[in-house]
């Protein structure tokens, strides 16, 4: 594999040049580029033209930004795009009912990444983005796939556990303890854990016996997320029904009874 003159290969920079782009960043100058892939400019901006002629990046009036010919390969990343294929009916369910902020995420090292979100109008803050990232330990999702994934959990452990708000997680014991707790009941439930103003709420998605991925809600942080919890557990079980048909059995009637309850738990009562 041809390498530079400092030894790293090649890839290795086309992925520090690539990765430079996020959410916070979508678009970025040869020099902003340069400077957060931690390339000399005359590198980068050979590079740039190279991944420009191959349609991997794309140059628009803000500077450069990922092509369509990343989007095209990224399509076929298998298990991720099975994952979403598959969660997409009963993710759209969830976001009816719940009318807030779902999401589709699964674990990378020690970060998630978020497939899909749906959202609706005046829904609650939500800093994910689609194909972007969050820290682990502080996101629901995070908690629900480490549960299962002891060696991430390591992974995530030996890192220092950033803090957002009061109401992160940060001690390493307290972590632990909580990743216990998760993979006993099933769920995790978040409140306030990256902004204050917000409750999140997730289940894994089990195939084959491992943890493919996690199903999620953004809510108000208003002490009411634990409701969620039996309807994003019946999505989850459609999911991994495997069969449309027995998908579509199980999330129907399960979304049928809990639109029927919540709506008896919410109805006024009659005045006297």
């Amino acid at each position: 594999m041809p390498r530079v003159s400092t030894g790293e290969s090649m890839p290795a920079r086309l992925d520090r040049l690539l990765g430079a782009f996020d959410a916070a960043h979508p678009t970025l100058r040869v020099a902003q580029l340069a400077r957060r892939a931690g390339l000399p400019v005359p590198t980068a901006s050979r590079l740039v033209a190279q991944l420009v002629e191959i349609g991997w990046l794309e140059r628009c009036e803000e500077g450069l930004r990922p092509g369509l010919r990343l989007w095209e390969l990224g399509q076929f990343a298998a298990p991720v795009r099975d994952f979403r294929e598959a969660a997409l009916p009963a993710l759209h369910g969830v976001h009816a009912v719940v009318r807030q902020h779902a999401q589709l995420a699964v674990l990378d090292g020690t970060d998630v990444l978020v497939l899909e979100r749906l959202s609706a109008k005046d829904a609650t803050v939500n800093y994910s983005v689609q194909g972007g990232r969050l820290p682990a330990h502080a996101s629901s999702s995070g908690l629900a796939l480490l549960a299962h994934n002891e060696a991430a959990a390591e992974a995530t452990l030996l890192r220092r556990l950033e803090r957002f708000t009061q109401f992160t997680t940060t001690d390493p014991a307290r972590f632990r303890s909580l990743l216990t707790e998760v993979r006993a009941q099933g769920v995790a439930v978040l409140e306030g854990a990256i902004d204050v103003r917000t409750s999140a709420v997730a289940v894994p998605v089990f195939r084959g016996g491992q943890a493919w991925g996690a199903l999620s809600v953004i809510v108000p942080n208003d002490g009411e997320a634990k409701r969620w919890v039996p309807l994003l557990k019946a999505a989850a079980r459609s999911i991994e029904a495997g069969s449309e048909q027995a998908a579509e059995s199980v999330w129907d009637e399960t979304r049928r009874t809990f639109i029927s309850r919540h709506r008896t738990d919410t109805r006024k009562p009659e005045s006297q």
